[in-house]
């Protein structure tokens, strides 16, 4: 038996290679023999079997590449995904920049449920609302209205006590404002590449439930930051005697 598993994959493999057939089909058929193969007790994985690591789309959570981790190494789902929140936190960002480009590069092991499912967030409301929310109207206040309150509030001679939650804002949005007036190019692609980022979760989030806390959650961030950055700039101004 083990003898026709690994004939048949060679028939695979030379079928893909004269071109016969497409790699989706060819991820496809080597799912259901890997699939009849494991179902099987005692079935071996042989040296001629071609192990392949595609992202999962029947266990999939956000992009469903612990999925398909977890199946390459004959893993739970869970404990892959457990090791990726952990090494967010030791390895920092690098971990997530990894996610995402596996995100990218690794097909899935059913196109076509993969396409239908996505085909509904095809849409660029999302990327435009968390680019209007956290880099337009940021960068313009802090270009245009924030030089006129600073100003005013040097005229006024207006003394700021850094220990309350007033001052705290306050000199958030005077360091937010010091790195847009200095480094513009490099605020502009640190925002972008925020942006990118932020979408291409959305994009790649395989459960709806998830994509609909996720919209949440980052367009709530997003108010909240500019919440922050208007009320660092005028409370100060508001605080300011009526008789100076």
């Amino acid at each position: 038996m083990e003898l026709s598993e690994s004939t048949s994959q060679g028939k695979l493999d030379q079928l893909l290679a004269d071109g016969k057939i497409s790699e989706d089909e060819y991820a496809q058929l080597s799912k259901a023999m890997d699939r009849g193969s494991s179902e099987k007790p005692g079935a071996a994985t042989g040296s001629g079997e071609r192990r392949r690591l595609n992202k999962d789309v029947h266990r999939a959570k956000i992009a469903g590449v612990c999925a398909g981790l977890a199946r390459y190494f004959d893993m739970d789902p869970v404990v892959v995904r457990i090791i990726a929140v952990v090494s967010v936190f030791v390895v920092g960002p690098m971990t997530l920049l990894l996610y995402l480009i596996l995100s990218v590069m690794l097909p899935w092991d059913d196109p076509e449920a993969a396409r239908a499912s996505q085909s509904h967030v095809l849409s660029l409301r999302f990327p435009l609302r968390v680019a209007l929310l956290f880099l337009v109207l940021p960068f313009l206040y802090s270009v245009k209205v924030l030089p006129i309150l600073v100003d005013i509030l040097d005229e006024a001679d207006a003394a700021i006590e850094s220990g309350t939650v007033q001052g705290m804002l306050f000199l958030i949005v005077l360091n937010v404002g010091d790195m847009v007036s200095r480094y513009p190019l490099i605020t502009l692609f640190l925002g972008t590449f925020w942006i990118l980022f932020l979408s291409a979760v959305y994009y790649f989030a395989w459960s709806d439930r998830f994509r609909r806390i996720y919209v949440m959650s980052v367009i709530g961030a997003g108010m909240i930051w500019l919440l922050l950055l208007v009320l660092g700039s005028v409370l100060p101004i508001l605080s300011i005697p009526t008789d100076v």
